[in-house]
């Protein structure tokens, strides 16, 4: 029975060394899976940090961005307007040039006519200057 009893123990005891040796094993595997996953989260986390300042300088360029588009508007809102200003300068200055153009064609007439009349008088003044000076004769007109 001592033999037996030996023998039971022995069996029993192999078979707690296989679980032992199984359970070593399977500690050394849960290290490793421990440890590259300790690794993965510290990839995890430098990735993390990055993307955080990437975000950061995305969203310091999205608000620069808008800043300027609000700018961008602004100037356009301006420049419609100086447009309209102008746009109304030159409808002014095409009636005053109409009108010009009118004032213009009666000045033409105007100078014309002036221009006649200091011809004519220009002729009288050059035969009074003759009869003035004794180089003509002053006839008399029936």
């Amino acid at each position: 029975t001592l033999l037996k009893k030996f023998y039971s123990q022995r069996e029993k005891w192999e078979q707690n060394e296989v679980v032992l040796l199984t359970a070593k094993e399977e500690c050394k595997q849960a290290c490793i899976n421990y440890q590259d996953t300790l690794e993965k989260c510290a990839h995890l986390e430098k990735e993390l940090d990055l993307l955080s300042k990437q975000n950061a300088e995305l969203d310091s360029k999205c608000i620069l961005s808008q800043s300027q588009y609000e700018g961008m508007k602004s100037h356009a809102n301006q420049l419609e307007l100086l447009v309209k200003e102008q746009e109304s300068v030159i409808e002014a200055l095409k009636i005053e040039k109409h009108l010009e153009k009118n004032n213009s064609h009666d000045h033409e007439d105007n100078l014309s006519s002036i221009q006649k009349e200091n011809k004519a008088l220009l002729k009288h003044l050059s035969l009074i200057k003759d009869i003035a000076l004794g180089k003509k004769k002053l006839r008399e007109r029936h």
